[in-house]
């Protein structure tokens, strides 16, 4: 990982502890995205924030971690220890926020 992506918080919809973390200064791309559930939102200071399905469509996280698919991408972090972990998300999600971001599919699934 570069050193503005980073690992761990925790899902705030299915509490997976192993989210894709990425902080970044002014005009970067900054995000969390479960690779589990598929919860994400993305956002910069120019464009529009990407969220749920619309992020997993073109995400560079594939192509960062050599993967093709979220399901891959969820093997990845299984492997990864837990030393090291961020404890915090890059942004704050309200109860609204989850149900609004986790409704972009049509039937949410998780990798168990």
């Amino acid at each position: 990982m570069t050193g503005t992506d980073t690992f761990g918080g925790t899902c705030p919809n299915c509490g997976y502890r192993k989210m894709i973390l990425r902080y970044g200064s002014e005009g970067i791309f900054h995000c969390d995205a479960c690779p589990r559930c598929g919860f994400a939102y993305g956002c910069n200071m120019m464009d529009p924030a990407v969220e749920g399905k619309e992020f997993w469509k073109d995400t560079p996280m594939f192509k960062m971690f050599k993967v093709s698919s979220r399901e891959e991408l969820f093997k990845v972090t299984e492997t990864w220890s837990e030393e090291g972990r961020d404890e915090n998300n890059v942004f704050q999600y309200s109860e609204e926020d989850v149900k609004r971001i986790m409704h972009t599919f049509k039937a949410p699934f998780i990798f168990r």
